[in-house]
């Protein structure tokens, strides 16, 4: 199998470890793209019409996409209950804290992107934003 993705991806990382602690790291081929927000990369849009990172392709050429189902899927390769509990309150608790990080990072990449198109404006968005989280005065 093969994993597409960018070096510099969060998620990536994530599927990189998880491969790492379930002991499937040499089982995939790990395929660096470019990607580049605002860029079109009609090579990868063959991939995947959503053109997110990572994606796994198996061998026979299906196609799994985001993190979060690549390493479900590792997982269960590896025998399943090695990262996520099989059945019960583990589990959900591991998916809902799962889900949340999942979402703190897309905001983050978010807040990146929009720092490169437009620097000056999400600057002083993005400290309204952090000062009205801490709780910090205006």
């Amino acid at each position: 199998m093969k994993l597409s993705f960018t070096p510099a991806s969060p998620f990536a990382r994530k599927v990189r470890i998880a491969a790492i602690e379930l002991g499937l790291i040499d089982k995939i081929e790990f395929i660096s793209q470019t990607v580049v927000p605002g860029q079109p990369n009609e090579e990868y849009s063959r991939i995947t019409p959503l053109k997110k990172l990572p994606v796994l392709i198996l061998d026979n050429g299906d196609v799994i996409l985001d993190s979060y189902v690549i390493v479900e899927y590792l997982d269960e390769l590896a025998g399943g209950g090695k990262l996520l509990p099989a059945s019960g309150p583990a589990r959900w608790k591991v998916k809902s804290d799962h889900s949340m990080l999942q979402g703190m990072l897309d905001s983050m990449l978010l807040c990146r992107y929009e720092n490169m198109v437009r620097p000056a404006i999400s600057s002083v968005i993005c400290c309204m934003t952090c000062l009205r989280s801490t709780g910090s005065p205006q």
